[in-house]
């Protein structure tokens, strides 16, 4: 379970079922972190103007904060061999969870809103958790996202999901949604 920070946001969950949640103090900007190393230094744990996003195994990496958690696959294909006990750390979180459906064993666990996703890039095209991430960060209308350890550059994530994470961020840009990629 991550500490508390005192840069989080307090998010709360109002449905599980329907996505709602309320952030107090509202933020316009957030950091979406991922596992590559390379920018993982950049990211702005200590600014309380950003929420930051985390997903799947990624608090091997960046145990530092959280304000929300995205675990798009399903339990049964989710553990694998650098953390066995990473569905045990799911269920203790008290940030949201964001799958694809609540489970009742992971208490914090927040039905995706897919519809609005869709609705949003008028089509279903999903291909990793960043681009639900990119999606659901427009849905909510934030003014900056940020990508952090996020390069998608071996194997499936660079033959599917590089593009499908490259088409969310323009067409978030096309909505006039300034988006950072450090380099």
């Amino acid at each position: 379970m991550f500490d508390p920070h005192p840069a989080c946001a307090d998010v709360a969950i109002l449905n599980r079922e329907t996505a709602d949640v309320a952030v107090v103090p509202r933020r316009e900007k957030v950091a979406i972190v991922g596992f590559a190393s390379n920018t993982l230094h950049l990211v702005p744990w200590f600014n309380p103007e950003f929420e930051i996003w985390g997903m799947n195994q990624g608090h091997l990496n960046h145990p530092r904060r959280a304000d929300r958690w995205f675990e798009m696959h399903l339990p049964e294909a989710t553990p694998d061999a650098r953390d066995p006990q990473y569905m045990a750390w799911i269920q203790q979180q008290v940030i949201p969870i964001y799958m694809i459906q609540c489970f009742d064993e992971y208490p914090t666990s927040v039905r995706y809103p897919i519809e609005d996703a869709i609705r949003l890039g008028g089509r279903d095209y999903f291909t990793s958790s960043v681009s639900f991430m990119l999606a659901l960060a427009g849905c909510e209308g934030f003014k900056e996202i940020h990508l952090y350890g996020i390069n998608l550059a071996i194997g499936d994530e660079y033959f599917y999901e590089k593009p499908c994470a490259e088409w969310w961020i323009g067409r978030l840009e096309g909505m006039g949604i300034k988006v950072h990629v450090p380099f």
